[in-house]
């Protein structure tokens, strides 16, 4: 059954993709070797080393010498392209905000868990530091966003995509979970200021490139949030685990406005810097964290 499927030439490529998956580095003879053996393919060696030809010629495959392993290059592209189809799927959205015009804008809706709308925006923040090479973000947070929600995959996408010298993050609230998650904002290379007066208070918004990324929250998600944090506090010894409680189990709604403008994106950017070069030095909290003073007009208007 599994060679009559697999008899045509995409269902070999197919198969070939799958055997170096799992073997990586192994010549065209014991391709041809596991084929006839373990799955019975009609098929001669000749014909395995042509379709391994093609794959190269496609960029899939990559040969050293006399072994073939699959192309790290087509890999990325083929996560990402799959990723893309995932989101269009599963909520209806675009696969890329490169597709945006400029000057143009997109409302989004998310009722899904909490951490959501977030793992899409970091994966759009991907494409577009890819397109533009360099990516000086700016983030503005209504609560520190707990980075140790995100596993290890996400953890090291997020390294990859915000690894420039300027790096903001400006932070609302300035209690003690808020300054515990700063320094992971820190230690991944933003620079940081709580307590900051004038960050839209039922939002959070992301500046990436041309781009400015606007997650808007009801009243009943932030009220969530800010009952998270306090627990958090207190329950020191169970907070990992809440964490990831609320960021994949819990539900909340959520609207999310991406607009590509490269004045508003850097009227952003400038007000954030500015706010910077002005604060004292000695405004400080526990760990490094500097506080920031009131009337810093930092808000983003719905």
């Amino acid at each position: 059954m599994f060679s009559a499927l697999c008899s045509r030439d995409g269902g070999l490529k197919a198969e070939l993709i799958r055997q170096l998956a799992r073997h990586p580095k192994v010549s065209a003879r014991d391709l041809y070797g596991r084929l006839v053996r373990d799955y019975s393919y009609r098929v001669t060696y000749q014909y395995v080393h042509k379709t391994l030809s093609h794959l190269r010629r496609q960029s899939v495959v990559e040969k050293d010498g006399k072994t073939y392993g699959l192309s790290g290059a087509w890999l990325e592209k083929a996560s990402g392209f799959l990723d893309e189809v995932g989101d269009a799927h599963a909520f209806g959205r675009p696969g890329s905000v490169l597709e945006l015009p400029a000057f143009g804008s997109l409302e989004l809706r998310s009722s899904g868990a909490l951490c959501e709308p977030y793992t899409w925006v970091l994966k759009q923040a991907a494409k577009v530091r890819k397109a533009s090479g360099r990516l000086d973000a700016v983030v503005f947070q209504r609560r520190a966003w707990p980075l140790v929600v995100l596993d290890e995959r996400m953890m090291a996408r997020f390294s990859s995509v915000f690894r420039d010298g300027r790096q903001y993050a400006l932070v609302a609230g300035s209690g003690a979970m808020d300054a515990y998650f700063a320094r992971l904002w820190q230690d991944a290379g933003f620079q940081v200021r709580l307590g900051v007066d004038g960050v839209q208070k039922d939002a959070d918004v992301l500046v990436a490139g041309d781009f400015v990324f606007q997650l808007v929250h009801p009243a009943t998600t932030r009220r969530l949030w800010d009952s998270f944090y306090d627990v958090l506090a207190e329950e020191d010894s169970k907070s990992l685990w809440l964490a990831h409680k609320l960021a994949y189990r819990t539900k909340a709604q959520c609207r999310m406005v991406v607009t590509r403008n490269a004045e508003f994106a850097g009227q952003l950017r400038r007000k954030a810097e500015g706010f910077f070069r002005c604060e004292p030095a000695e405004a400080m909290v526990s760990g490094g964290v500097p506080v920031g003073q009131t009337g810093a007009e930092l808000a983003v208007s719905n």
